[in-house]
């Protein structure tokens, strides 16, 4: 059972080591505290934000706005695909933010607090950006498929270049291995700009081709009726998921798309940190402009017998501290 959280804007901070060790937070208590993320990511969703950033010459986001479109897929319902031809390691589109999930507790806004109860898992992705997998370890974000789709955010309609049909290591090879002959992008943390994801692509692609990805043999065994299925992890599938990756694994891909999208990712950056602090900044006014809960009975007594001492219990009281005379 998925268990909601309110949105609170706080910005997001890691506490240090010894504050952790020393009073551990419960994964509602760690999706609170990035919250101030899942407020930024809005703002960079709001379409007239969305289209204020894309008249800014000295970032790309009105090509990347124009990289893709959702359109009929022949492997599953709806895909994306190409508008343009699109270089190898390209920003094609930016994973839509909603909401935030851990364990099972689940932060969104009170907006969408309906459709989250009975949503399908299939379109969480995880977020992998350091700093948050560093503070909660399995927090990822998700998408609101209710919601207008908004373009240069469509990333989740990238299909999975092929099934993983079981837990075998045959299944597991043959899945591998489709996924390696057919995957032209990755998704990946857009630099420091958390909880942005990017597809990210991996070789050209021609205009009207299909935009693929690996979303790994783990996903399809969570989408299993046998809760037991586990990856068959054998030396050949370990060889076989190094070959998929190649050069774009976690750490080279973050490297190429940051050598390229500095300025891009910056302007994510200062804007989810803008906002956070903005709302915060507003609920202080509004928590200070609440009037002061007066103190009850219990809590006013040793205050007024405090006002009733008489002069002689107010010298006991003090004797201690005189100094003598010499």
């Amino acid at each position: 059972m998925i268990m909601m959280l309110t949105l609170h804007a706080t910005s997001f901070t890691t506490p240090s080591p010894k504050a952790a060790l020393l009073q551990p937070l419960s994964p509602g208590a760690k999706l609170q505290q990035c919250s101030g993320l899942l407020l930024g990511s809005a703002l960079l969703q709001d379409e007239r934000a969305w289209e204020l950033l894309q008249t800014e010459d000295a970032c790309r986001f009105s090509e990347i706005a124009q990289a893709t479109r959702t359109a009929p897929s022949p492997r599953h319902q709806l895909g994306l695909f190409a508008n343009v031809d699109l270089a190898k390691d390209t920003v094609a589109s930016f994973y839509p933010v909603h909401s935030f999930g851990l364990e099972a507790q689940r932060l969104a806004s009170n907006n969408d607090q309906e459709y989250w109860v009975d949503c399908s898992p299939a379109y969480r992705a995880p977020m992998l950006h350091e700093a948050v997998q560093a503070f909660a370890p399995g927090t990822y974000v998700d998408v609101n498929l209710q919601r207008a789709e908004l373009a240069g955010w469509c990333a989740h309609r990238a299909n999975d270049a092929s099934v993983c049909t079981g837990a075998s290591e045959a299944e597991i090879l043959a899945y591998l291995t489709a996924c390696e002959a057919e995957c032209n992008c990755v998704l990946v943390p857009f630099g420091g700009a958390a909880p942005i994801l990017a597809l990210f692509t991996t070789r050209a692609i021609q205009k009207d081709e299909e935009l693929l990805v690996s979303r790994g043999p783990e996903y399809w065994l969570e989408q299993l009726d046998d809760a037991d299925a586990a990856a068959d992890m054998t030396p050949a599938v370990a060889s076989a998921s190094a070959n998929l990756l190649g050069e774009y694994t976690l750490a080279g891909s973050l490297e190429k798309l940051t050598a390229r999208y500095q300025q891009e990712i910056e302007t994510f950056e200062g804007m989810i940190v803008l906002a956070a602090d903005d709302m915060a900044e507003k609920e202080a006014e509004k928590e200070a402009a609440e009037p002061a809960a007066q103190p009850t009975a219990a809590a006013r007594a040793p205050a007024a017998k405090r006002r009733t001492a008489s002069p002689r219990q107010k010298k006991k009281k003090t004797f201690g501290k005189t100094k003598k005379k010499r």
